[in-house]
């Protein structure tokens, strides 16, 4: 019963849990359905996932995956702060597109330069915990995944697609080197014939 009434609550409440995402990333986000999820631990399990791409680069999404799950730390969720042990994404496809101006996910994780006007009228004020917080996940998945890679800087562009896509990284982070193992298909390769194992 305790699950069932969580789960309601969350459904209730996915509008706001959007939001959230939304603050943390720059983009528009959107799911069908939220639930909670106690396969690997506890978190939570989205369906019919999209990440909205940078409006100057396009109108379509930047990823969807049918389905998402999100593990969190369970220690300091009791107190309050929910900090993310690992993100799984099933069958995801995702879209990166790149010209002159670089890279349609330069723009995540950064606010909205405001203009003049809108700075004048706002009051100074200190960053809370959240925002001061750097972004970390321990681990991020991605199974069985696509990746359409455009590029308008070459000549002629490039267009190439990645096919099977299993990619793992650890200690995800906006300000620190990140492990990273993918493997996958490439040239329309009916098998995986790529793998690499990196940090960057």
């Amino acid at each position: 019963t305790a699950l069932i009434n969580l789960n309601s609550y969350l459904n209730k409440n996915k509008v706001w849990l959007a939001e959230q995402a939304e603050a943390a990333l720059g983009r528009k986000v959107s799911f069908d359905e939220v639930g909670v999820s106690l396969i690997g631990g506890f978190g939570a399990r989205l369906k019919n996932f999209h990440i909205a791409d940078d409006a100057a680069f396009s109108k379509e999404d930047f990823v969807r995956a049918n389905d998402v799950q999100v593990r969190i730390k369970v220690l300091p969720a009791l107190f309050g702060r929910y900090e993310v042990k690992r993100i799984v994404l099933g069958s995801p496809v995702v879209t990166i597109l790149r010209d002159e101006r670089g890279f349609n996910f330069d723009s995540i994780g950064k606010k909205k330069e405001k203009s003049e006007a809108e700075k004048e009228k706002e009051l100074p004020e200190e960053p809370s915990a959240g925002e001061a917080a750097p972004f970390l996940v321990s681990l991020m998945e991605i199974k069985d995944g696509e990746i359409h890679f455009v590029d308008h800087t070459s000549n002629p562009s490039t267009d190439l697609t990645i096919q099977m896509l299993d990619f793992l990284a650890s200690d995800v982070s906006l300000t620190t080197p990140i492990r990273m193992h993918m493997a996958a298909a490439l040239f329309d390769s009916d098998r995986q014939n790529f793998e690499l194992e990196t940090t960057v």
